[in-house]
């Protein structure tokens, strides 16, 4: 039946049940809070998850799966577009207790730190020769 509509009307009902589907808050969602904890390493190979606030559960249930099957755990890192609520981090924690969750500013923050030490050492070093 859909298949007989002409596409401008197909397009924005396909938009329309896009939206919907998109925006709906499903029950399963919420079946990762009671799921068992994940383990991780603390080093090695990094899986590192990007999200936004709205999708921290989408993001939860990513970083669940892949941990899930991988034979060779890596350590988790979460990088949240926004400020992190006490309410995430805790959550965050039960589900995967090593893995670290931090906002894209902290993570920027870190990694500028930890450049320019990179670069005191690289200028110490050249000062020595």
């Amino acid at each position: 039946m859909i298949q007989t509509l002409p596409p401008s009307i197909r397009r924005k009902l396909g938009t329309q049940v896009m939206r919907v589907q998109r925006n709906f808050p499903y029950p399963i969602k919420d079946w990762i809070y009671s799921l068992p904890p994940v383990e991780t390493a603390t080093g090695g190979t990094l899986l590192v998850v990007l999200t936004q606030r709205k999708t921290f559960v989408e993001a939860l249930w990513t970083a669940y799966t892949w941990l899930s099957f991988l034979d060779e755990k890596p350590s988790l890192q979460v990088v949240m577009d926004g400020e992190v609520a006490d309410s995430e981090r805790s959550s965050f924690s039960k589900l995967f207790p090593a893995g670290k969750i931090n906002s894209v500013e902290e993570c920027v923050s870190r990694l500028l730190c930890d450049l320019s030490s990179v670069d005191r050492q690289l200028l110490s070093v050249s000062q020595i020769w």
